[in-house]
């Protein structure tokens, strides 16, 4: 991915329309899962406990098909929408590199007594709520993290292509893209007849 894709991506400049989304409640279930393991890691590994927690964090999405243990368990995945494949452990990198700071510089300064851990609380509760209001307000509803890779969590079943083993992310073809745009046009002009008739015989 070079620098134009990623300016690309993080505009929003690709088609997410082909594209199924993932249902938000889908994508927090499968966030707060990966959340829980990677604190999972951290109790259950003294020494190497933060480390293993936030490696997890960051390449959790970079999985098998571009899925976290959470996303299997939701029954979602994370795809390059640049690529047209599951996401890659850079892709899922890019995406989640926002929450991995966070968790990284709470095991790390989280020792300093009295402000240590309640900074980074407060620093995570501020990335939270900004990909939330990002989320709310873009049109496509993708996250800051999900721009920056140019991702989407979406839903579907993935298939082998004639390539070998690499794997894609089904799309309808460009004929059943035009047709549901055609039928989409139909329904509006229908839409616009029915309201002109009403406005004349008002």
């Amino acid at each position: 991915m070079d620098f134009e894709n990623i300016l690309e991506a993080y505009q929003g400049e690709y088609d997410t329309t082909a594209y199924q989304k993932a249902e938000l409640l889908e994508r927090v279930v499968a966030r707060v899962i990966d959340f829980l393991i990677a604190g999972g890691l951290y109790f259950s590994l003294p020494l190497l406990g933060p480390l293993a927690s936030v490696t997890y964090i960051l390449i959790a999405d970079g999985l098998k098909n571009g899925r976290s243990l959470g996303k299997r368990v939701a029954g979602v995945h994370v795809v390059s929408v640049l690529t047209d494949k599951p996401a890659s452990f850079r892709d899922s990198i890019f995406r989640n590199s926002l929450f991995a700071f966070v968790a990284g510089g709470y095991f790390v300064f989280g020792v300093v007594p009295y402000i240590g851990k309640p900074v980074f609380i407060l620093i995570g509760l501020g990335v939270l709520l900004c990909e939330v209001a990002i989320l709310h307000n873009d049109e496509k509803k993708i996250r800051l993290g999900d721009r920056l890779a140019g991702t989407m969590v979406v839903q579907g079943s993935l298939s082998v292509t004639n390539k070998g083993l690499d794997v894609v992310v089904e799309k309808p073809s460009s004929k059943e893209r035009k047709s549901k745009t055609k039928k989409d046009t139909e329904i509006l002009e229908s839409s616009s007849e029915k309201e002109s008739t009403v406005e004349e015989e008002i």
